[in-house]
């Protein structure tokens, strides 16, 4: 949904989806976005591609739920 300053614009794109929400709770709250600092350009690339899918199996596995 679009940030609280532009939940009333109707030219945003996702107003639909700021509109949807805001009709079960008129409180808009935003937050902070993350993002992955990459240090290691070599370890990061192998977890993204063998060793986050492999953990997200394991919780499945262990925990029927998503990992995050």
């Amino acid at each position: 949904s679009p940030p609280s300053d532009q939940i009333g614009n109707k030219n945003h794109p996702h107003y639909g989806i700021g509109l949807f929400k805001t009709s079960f709770n008129k409180q808009v709250t935003d937050y902070v976005g993350a993002f992955d600092l990459v240090v290691k350009p070599r370890k990061y690339k192998l977890w993204k591609h063998f060793g986050e899918s492999y953990v997200k199996r394991q919780w499945w596995r262990k925990h029927h739920e998503s990992w995050y």
